[in-house]
C-alpha cells in the first residue's frame, strides 16, 4: 500500500474516490491573452467638446456601413501621460481587415475625411505644433477578449484598456439550482461564440474538501455501474444512467420519481435509439407528464367537491429497477414544447455518452 493510501485511510477518506474533471472550459488564470491589429487614431490633448461625439459617430459608421466589429470589450479612448512627454490621447476605432475598406492606413484615413474630417484637421493641426509625432493612423495591437480575471488586469492593459469580464456562477459548479439556472456559459469574446470558464483552484477544493458532495458523486456512478451490470446479464450493453437532484437540491414537484434509473436496451428492443441517457431522459419526462395528468385531474376533483386522492405519485417499485426504464406507469401526455425533457436542476449521472455514430 502506498503512502498516499494509507494518509487516505488514516483520514478516513479512503473509500471516496478521486474526482477529476474532464471538461474543455477555460481556467481565467492561465488563459493566453490573444492579440489582433486594430486601427488606433491619435487626438488632439485635451480635445474639445466636439472630439468624443465625433469619434462615436465614426465608429458608428465604421460599424453599419463597413463591417467593422463592435469592440465593447476594449475602451474606445486611452490616455497616456508619460514623464517628460506630453499627454497623448488615442481612440481605437477597429480591426484591421485583409482586404475592403479597412485594409490599409490610406483607406481609413480617407473614410476618416469622408465621415468626421475634423478629427484629422484638429490633429494635423497639433502635430504640426508638436513636431509630427508619428503617424495620424497606426495598426495597434488589441486583445481580442475582455480581462479574463483581477489578476491579470495589468497584462491586458499593457496592450489597451480593457474591460474586466464579468464573472458568474460558471467560474465554479455550484449546487445551488437558481444558480445554476443563470450559469450556462460566459462569452470570453465579443462574438456570438460562448465559452464556458472554470475555475480549476475553486473547483478542486470543491471536490476534494466537500465529503458530502463526494458521497453523493460516488452513489449515482456506483449506480451506474450497478444498472451497466444489469444490462449486460440481460444481453444489452453495459451502459447505466441515473437521474438525481444536486446535491443540496429539492425534489419538490417530483416525488416518487427520483432517483430515476435506466440502462442501455438497444440490442434487446432493437432500436438504435434506446441508450441508456435517451431512456432516462423520456422517463423522466414522461413521469412529469403523468404528474400533470394526476394533478389536473385531481383539480378537476377537488373543484367537484372529492378530496380523497392522494397528492403525490405513487412510488416507483422496486422490480422496474430491473426493466431498464424506471418510468410511472400512467399515460405520457406529451409536452407542448418539450419542457417535460428537459433535466433542469436535476443530475445526470451515466457510464457513456449516447454518440448516434457508435453503439455506445
Amino acid at each position: 500500500m502506498s503512502e498516499n493510501s494509507e494518509s487516505r485511510q488514516h483520514d478516513g477518506k479512503a473509500s471516496l474516490p478521486t474526482l477529476v474533471r474532464l471538461t474543455r472550459a477555460i481556467d481565467p488564470s492561465t488563459v493566453p491573452i490573444a492579440l489582433r491589429k486594430a486601427w488606433v487614431l491619435r487626438l488632439p490633448y485635451p480635445p474639445g467638446s466636439g472630439t468624443m461625439p465625433a469619434v462615436q459617430r465614426l465608429l458608428k459608421r465604421f460599424q453599419a456601413d463597413h463591417g467593422a466589429d463592435v469592440l465593447r470589450h476594449v475602451k474606445t479612448i486611452r490616455k497616456t501621460e508619460d514623464e517628460g512627454v506630453p499627454a497623448r490621447m488615442d481612440a481605437v476605432l477597429a480591426y484591421q481587415a485583409e482586404t475592403g475598406d479597412l485594409a490599409t492606413e490610406e483607406e481609413v484615413v480617407s473614410l476618416i475625411k469622408k465621415y468626421q474630417p475634423d478629427l484629422l484637421g484638429e490633429k494635423s493641426a497639433q502635430a504640426d505644433a508638436e513636431g509630427a509625432r508619428g503617424p495620424v493612423i497606426r495598426a495597434l495591437d488589441i486583445p481580442t477578449t475582455p480581462i479574463p480575471t483581477r489578476s491579470r488586469i495589468a497584462e491586458w492593459n499593457a496592450f489597451w484598456p480593457c474591460v474586466l469580464r464579468i464573472t458568474g456562477p460558471a467560474d465554479a459548479p455550484i449546487s445551488d439550482a437558481s444558480a445554476q439556472k443563470a450559469a450556462n456559459s460566459v462569452s470570453l469574446t465579443s462574438s456570438s461564440t460562448s465559452i464556458d470558464f472554470i475555475d480549476r483552484a475553486r473547483d478542486a477544493r470543491m471536490w476534494t474538501e466537500n465529503t458530502a458532495r463526494l458521497q453523493w458523486a460516488k452513489d449515482g456512478f456506483q449506480a451506474c455501474l450497478r444498472l451497466a451490470r444489469q444490462a449486460q446479464a440481460k444481453g444489452d450493453l453495459p451502459i447505466g444512467a441515473y437521474v438525481t437532484t444536486a446535491v443540496e437540491g429539492s425534489n419538490a414537484g417530483m416525488e416518487g420519481m427520483l432517483p430515476a434509473f435506466a440502462h442501455d436496451t438497444r440490442i434487446s428492443s432493437n432500436h438504435p435509439l434506446r441508450h441508456a441517457v435517451l431512456n432516462i431522459i423520456r422517463a423522466v419526462a414522461d413521469g412529469r407528464a403523468a404528474l400533470k395528468i394526476r394533478s389536473d385531474k385531481l383539480a378537476e376533483l377537488e373543484q367537484d367537491g372529492i378530496s380523497n386522492l392522494p397528492t403525490q405519485a405513487d412510488s416507483i417499485p422496486a422490480e422496474q429497477f430491473d426493466e431498464g426504464v424506471s418510468a410511472p406507469a400512467a399515460p405520457a401526455a406529451p409536452a407542448g414544447n418539450g419542457t417535460d425533457y428537459l433535466l433542469s436542476s436535476l443530475t445526470l449521472f451515466t457510464t457513456h455518452e449516447p454518440y448516434t455514430h457508435r453503439t455506445c
